[in-house]
């Protein structure tokens, strides 16, 4: 019987350089991933009422509109560092936008939006 020699160094070397890999793969799709902000949307009963987190987001960079039955909300994140280089930074930025589908229509005129403490609450009360 021949006995084989398994686990050498070059095999070895080969599963750190896929791990590697693989490493790289996962890294670059993270800091392409888009912007996708939580949310909860709550029926209040007399109003359906969405709450998004957007920190470091101004209620001026938001856009918010409703087309249907559907609720839009669209903003821009900007790096939280103007004053130098950052060293690593694990908070998304740039454009986002998502979309929910509302359960029944709404009174979009007399809706209302704020932004408190990053999260961002729209209250749309219901038609009819």
């Amino acid at each position: 019987m021949k006995i084989e020699k398994y686990g050498t160094g070059a095999d070895v070397q080969e599963l750190l350089d896929i791990r590697e890999s693989i490493g790289a793969l996962l890294d670059s799709h993270a800091n392409r991933a888009p912007l996708t902000p939580k949310a909860d949307l709550v029926d209040l009963g007399h109003a359906f009422q969405l709450h998004i987190e957007v920190p470091g987001v101004e209620l001026a960079d938001l856009e918010i509109a409703t087309d249907e039955d559907e609720l839009h909300v669209a903003g821009l994140r900007e790096p939280g560092f103007e004053l130098g280089e950052a060293v690593f930074s694990e908070r998304p930025v740039g454009p986002f936008q998502r979309t929910f589908q509302l359960p029944a229509p709404v009174d979009a005129e007399t809706g209302t939006a704020h932004l408190s403490a990053g999260v961002l609450v729209v209250t749309l009360p219901k038609r009819g």
